[in-house]
């Protein structure tokens, strides 16, 4: 056993980072994966485990299982056929130096130092992926420190330069991971004034656990990828702290209001700024300073069922006070019971990543659409070859509406809540409706191709039919 589980977990960190590449082929990515060389092992599903032994974390596995409807299941552990998701994880214990453990260290201020609980990779049919990384931070119980590594943490790229002083606030000195090897993402302006500078530059942390065959720029021989989002990975937090949350969600009876929705409180170091700093993970200061629009933005973003602390509740109460929220870029979770540790961590993260997938889908699926649509010309040599893409396109929309886009995951009442949160949240219910119109647009152009093709050869036809009926009646007349 590690020495760290011994301790206190005061937060846990799940950066999420989703991407697609351009060769669509599943089974030649995992090829390009290296498997047996870059310490990546593909994880195979056996839902015939034993699960009622003594190993915790299989009843945890068990709890997860049950938890989602069965053609979900498909999407997040995969099926006989892998043809829908394959995982991953990064064997990091075959790379450590003499057993120290493996560690993501951020360099800033100050120095912050987590352990990798795992890094996993998801590859789904549609193209895209989710690389994910599992923290765990026994070090630092205060709540700014917590707020910096999600800040510093989830950056894998530098979001802007100062125009005066050649530098950028948002980013850490460097990251680096130990026990594999040190990747170092330094913030030097140098990087942006080489004469080869990169505007697509994506941070070690990331290019070196994928690996030599990948790239995130123009490179012969490589898999291409693109982020799908910005500089930001997106974040899942779990605070484990009580008087943060107990605070917060208090009623108070004379303004008839929770203690989170009032600007100031009264005998506590907490405030409804600290709270929005924590959801929309405002390390390096909030980011809305209007008192009103923080109010209404906290108000989208909480997920209130189980919010109410109440001091005279029993203590085996599970979830009274407990704050949870989701917004485009954070899934964040302060509980006051400890069972919703294993829940968050387990079924909650498994739902942010099933919604990050959906809405990196549609991203796909749209950006192809888009490159297809840039192709058509009035050339019918051109509009040929485009008829079967735009065919296969509208194929995988509708494979993909049906394996990845669920209108419910759960059965459980609070599940189906959150998952209407998360949807919202990350805007796939708009966004699949643009995808459809786009789709069809497209359609629609290869309808009236098809039919200007047909009128066309109908004509054609008419044309040489009349001929032929003319030469009937010639025929004789010359012969005669």
């Amino acid at each position: 056993m590690d020495d760290n589980d011994k301790k206190t977990v005061y937060s846990y960190h799940t950066f999420l980072l989703p991407f697609r590449w351009e060769d669509l082929n599943m089974d030649k990515f995992v090829k390009k994966l290296n498997i047996s060389d870059n310490g990546w092992s593909e994880i195979l599903w056996n839902k015939e485990k034993n699960f009622f032994d003594a190993d915790c974390d299989r009843r945890i596995e068990y709890n997860e299982y049950q938890y989602f409807h069965e053609n979900v299941r498909n999407a997040i552990y995969g099926n006989e056929n892998n043809d829908i998701v394959r995982n991953f994880a990064f064997r990091y214990k075959y790379f450590t130096d003499n057993g120290v453990p493996i560690s993501f260290v951020i360099k800033k201020e100050k120095e912050w130092t987590l352990k990798v609980n795992a890094i996993r990779l998801k590859l789904y049919n549609t193209g895209v992926g989710i690389l994910i990384y599992e923290l765990e931070n026994y070090n630092y119980k205060d709540i700014e420190d917590v707020l910096k590594i999600n800040e510093y943490g989830r950056r894998i790229a530098i979001p802007y330069v100062s125009v005066f002083n050649n530098s950028c606030s948002l980013i850490a000195d460097v990251i680096e991971i130990t026990g594999i090897a040190k990747c170092e993402f330094s913030n030097e302006i140098a990087k942006f004034t080489d004469k080869n500078v990169n505007y697509n530059f994506i941070s070690p942390i990331i290019t070196e656990i994928l690996g030599k065959n990948f790239t995130f720029k123009d490179e012969n021989n490589k898999i291409k990828c693109h982020v799908i989002g910005d500089d930001r990975m997106f974040v899942c937090c779990l605070f484990d702290n009580d008087s943060f949350c107990q605070d917060l969600t208090i009623w108070d009876s004379t303004n008839k209001k929770y203690a989170w929705e009032m600007d100031c409180i009264e005998k506590t170091h907490w405030n409804q700024s600290k709270l929005y700093e924590f959801v929309f993970i405002d390390g390096d200061g909030i980011s809305c300073i209007d008192r009103n629009m923080r109010l209404e933005l906290l108000k989208k973003a909480l997920y209130t069922r189980f919010s109410e602390y109440n001091p005279e509740t029993p203590k085996d109460r599970t979830n009274y006070g407990t704050i949870t929220a989701v917004t485009h870029h954070s899934f964040v979770c302060v509980p006051t019971y400890s069972g919703e540790i294993a829940t968050f961590l387990t079924m909650r993260i498994q739902m942010a990543i099933i919604v990050l997938t959906q809405r990196a889908s549609i991203i796909s699926l749209a950006h192809r659409a888009s490159k297809l649509s840039q192709k058509f010309q009035n050339n019918e040599k051109i509009l040929d070859k485009q008829i079967p893409k735009i065919q296969k396109l509208q194929e995988e929309y509708v494979a993909f509406q049906n394996q990845l886009l669920f209108f419910e995951i759960t059965a459980q009442e609070q599940g189906v809540e959150l998952y209407k949160l998360f949807q919202e949240s990350l805007y796939v219910p708009n966004e699949e409706d643009k995808l459809k119109q786009q789709l069809s647009n497209l359609h629609e152009i290869a309808n009236l191709y098809g039919e200007r093709k047909s009128n066309t050869m109908m004509s054609r036809l008419a044309i040489i039919g009349g001929v032929l009926a003319l030469l009937q009646v010639l025929v004789p007349f010359f012969r005669s």
